[in-house]
Parts: structure tokens; sequence; C-alpha cells
């Protein structure tokens, strides 16, 4: 599977998806939602490559070849509302890539958390 999140010091970023960490408040409500996105495409080395910055709460940078397009997905989730005193059903907007990432990358977190729980470096050492 090619499709990460990347880090904003990696220089293989295109400079036109990179976006700037909002530090005033006020503006970080404006600035959510917004989306800047490039694909490359036939390329030799990385064909149909998207490179897409969404910012949430601050920017989220990822890296797909799997994706070929991004899109609004309709989720909902329960949340509590206290004007009717239970968990009502909630709808929101999500990105295709995010959404991806987020269902898919939990299985290499995982693998991470079992390697580092079985390593044989804790047990045997002199």
């Amino acid at each position: 599977m090619y499709h990460g999140v990347c880090r904003l010091n990696n220089t293989s970023i295109p400079p036109e998806v990179v976006q700037n960490n909002e530090q005033n408040p006020r503006l970080v409500d404006t600035a959510q939602g917004h989306t800047n996105a490039v694909i490359l495409i036939d390329d030799d080395t990385y064909p149909n490559l998207l490179a897409a910055s969404v910012y949430d709460h601050k920017p989220v940078t990822v890296l797909s070849i799997i994706a070929k397009s991004i899109t609004l997905k309709v989720k909902t989730r329960k949340v509590y509302s206290h004007l009717a005193g239970r968990y009502v059903d909630m709808d929101y907007l999500q990105h295709n890539i995010v959404d991806n990432y987020n269902n898919n990358m939990n299985s290499v977190y995982l693998a991470d958390k079992i390697h580092n729980y079985y390593c044989f470096d804790h047990w045997f050492r002199n």
C-alpha cells in the first residue's frame, strides 16, 4: 500500500500543496476544510501520485498512489446532545483520502505495538 501522511520538512512534497499552520486561533476556523492537491500523471517513478493537504485543526499532508481522486464523504457519528439528554447521530464531511488512511493504517499501528511488546531485547539484556 502506498498511502501515508508526510512530514512538512520533507522536500518531496510539491510546494503547491503545502499549507502553513495557522497560529491565530480566530483564523483557524476560516482555514478548516481548505484543501490543496496535485496529481502527478504518467511519471515512470511514481505513477498517478496524488499529493494533498487538508486543513483540519492543522494541516495534514498525504501522499497516495492508491487514491485516484479527492471526494467528500458523508459520515455519521454518535455525539451526546445536552438538549436531548442522549446520544444522537451527527453527520459530517470527511475527505476520502483521510478516511482511507484512518481505516487502513490501524493494522500498521497494531503491528508496531505487538513488535515492541514482544521485542526480545527487553527480555534478554545482559
